[in-house]
């Protein structure tokens, strides 16, 4: 599911940015949280159902302050490799590789937390 909302964020990033001329920033920025919209949903309703235990609210607080992270991190990362000459549509994959690896952490273990797991605060 995960494959999903990476493609639709690369998707967006590439249209917004090669054909419509975006600059790099805001054509990364929109497809970061297009495809974080879809994620969060995803591993809510399917890759998590049936082993949460957080209201929602605490959930969506958690989320926010990772779209924060991330969200940071991967314009100045993808602006940064392509300052380096590797391009958006190279530089914005091996972001997302190394994103989606704190990411699935953090949604197994501390979001997304399973009944049978210890709260983390």
């Amino acid at each position: 599911m995960g494959i999903f909302a990476f493609a639709v964020d690369y998707v967006v990033l590439l249209l917004g940015y090669y054909p419509l001329g975006l600059p790099l920033k805001l054509a990364t920025s929109l497809g970061f949280f297009s495809g974080f919209i879809i994620s969060f949903s995803i591993n809510r309703k399917w890759v998590f159902a049936g082993k949460q235990r957080k209201h929602l609210v605490r959930q969506v607080i958690e989320y926010l302050i990772l779209v924060v992270f991330n969200y940071l991190f991967t314009v100045w990362a993808v602006s940064f490799l392509n300052s380096q000459g590797i391009k958006p549509f190279i530089g914005k994959v091996l972001v997302m590789m190394l994103v989606m690896c704190w990411n699935y952490a953090c949604f197994r273990w501390v979001i997304f937390a399973g009944k049978d797991e210890p709260e983390t605060v």
